[in-house]
């Protein structure tokens, strides 16, 4: 019998894991992404305003950004790791 076994390698130092997960969780607690989902206006947005993943995807997608661009180009290359 044969199985995988998968190993994940965290890309950030402890550091930038930290700041990441601070940026994260503001971002979560804050009802700014909220706010400022709902001034979207999802008829001419590529938005769906229905069962809450894509607000989810949003706020993901923001943390994620926030955290690019303070890192700037101390952002770890991941894309040829």
């Amino acid at each position: 019998m044969s199985y995988y076994e998968y190993t994940k390698t965290d890309l950030l130092t402890p550091e930038q894991r930290k700041q990441f997960e601070a940026i994260d969780e503001w971002c979560l607690d804050s009802n700014f992404v909220e706010r400022l989902w709902c001034l979207l206006d999802h008829d001419i947005t590529d938005t769906l305003d229905d069962d809450g993943t894509e607000m989810e995807n949003f706020r993901g997608g923001l943390a994620e950004f926030c955290f690019g661009w303070v890192m700037g180009e101390k952002m770890p290359d991941i894309k040829n790791k």
